[in-house]
């Protein structure tokens, strides 16, 4: 019987081709998710209300993805709009001052 396993052990600095291939499909599936959000993009806080400002969850996971995508889009809006966007939201406490202090 062939054996049909998958070897995804790295050799040199090269991803074998299988595995670049699902770490694609995983950051398409990802970017598609994030791409069918709707506008203007919910800050942070309301996305994951369970997470305080100095969470784990922010470099990791769902939270961190979600942090990336938000400054991306964020930084991608005029500063007229970025400043309407810090106007029309309703900001905690402990994350005053955050939306200004996003830079490239």
């Amino acid at each position: 019987m062939k054996n049909n396993k998958k070897s995804w052990k790295i050799e040199g600095d090269t991803l074998p081709a299988d595995l670049r291939e699902k770490l694609k499909d995983v950051f398409r599936q990802s970017q598609n998710a994030l791409d069918s959000l709707p506008r203007p993009l919910a800050p942070p806080w309301e996305m994951f209300p369970d997470y305080a400002r100095t969470s784990m969850g922010w470099r990791m996971g769902s939270g961190e993805t979600y942090m990336d995508y938000f400054r991306e889009w964020f930084l991608a809006l005029p500063l007229d709009e970025r400043q309407d966007y810090i106007n029309s939201t309703t900001i905690p406490v402990e994350w005053v001052g955050w939306l200004e202090g996003i830079h490239p």
